[in-house]
């Protein structure tokens, strides 16, 4: 049985494309390590509104938090290029 992480490294431009422009610019608020109300605060919206976009941004993912979504990211990025926009600062 193959897990989400691993069914997501199998194809992730299809996770990237299913993004709105919003819950991208959330991403990659996300991997910055920002909070639900530091991101809400940055972009000017709610704290249940950035709530309901990092939701939106798992269940996209097939994952359950966001320590599942970064793992992925991860480890997508040793093993295949991952769009600039979401590329962990090093």
């Amino acid at each position: 049985m193959i897990n989400s992480n691993e069914q997501w490294m199998q194809n992730p431009p299809e996770a990237f494309n299913g993004l709105t422009p919003r819950e991208h610019e959330i991403l990659d608020l996300v991997i910055q390590g920002m909070t639900n109300k530091m991101i809400a605060e940055q972009l000017f919206i709610s704290e249940e509104t950035t709530k309901r976009h990092v939701k939106h941004i798992l269940q996209k993912f097939d994952v359950y938090n966001r320590y599942e979504l970064l793992c992925c990211l991860l480890r997508s990025r040793n093993m295949r290029e991952i769009p600039d926009s979401v590329q962990p600062q090093a």
